[in-house]
């Protein structure tokens, strides 16, 4: 986190706390994967992209809610999720991330199917 200001390195702990936990609730939708038919498979991997994107961004405002002592406006915590989930978009990385999510997905749905 070197290029990072202080200020947002401390959110940016939030956020990476946060990871594991939005990583499992994310993984839920991958139970039926494989059983949907393609269109609505792609739909879940970017919903899911855009999910987490959201759930990160307002993990960070929740630290630096709680950081200034909460004396921010809990509207930030919304604001920064939609701030990462915009940010996807305008910057591309939805479309490199996209395909990514897919086979995500289709990987931990083929392992659930073996492990039962």
């Amino acid at each position: 986190m070197g290029l990072a200001r202080p200020a947002d390195q401390r959110s940016h702990r939030g956020c990476i706390l946060a990871s594991p936990l939005i990583g499992i609730v994310m993984g839920r939708f991958s139970k039926s994967f494989r059983e949907r038919p393609i269109g609505v498979q792609m739909a879940i991997a970017l919903f899911t992209i855009y999910g987490a994107a959201a759930l990160f961004g307002a993990a960070g405002g929740v630290a630096e809610f709680i950081r200034s002592g909460m004396s921010h406006s809990a509207v930030g915590i919304i604001s920064m999720g939609w701030a990462f989930a915009w940010g996807l978009t305008i910057t591309g990385y939805v479309l490199f991330l996209w395909p990514l999510a897919y086979l995500n997905h289709s990987l931990i749905a083929r392992a659930a199917r073996a492990s039962r």
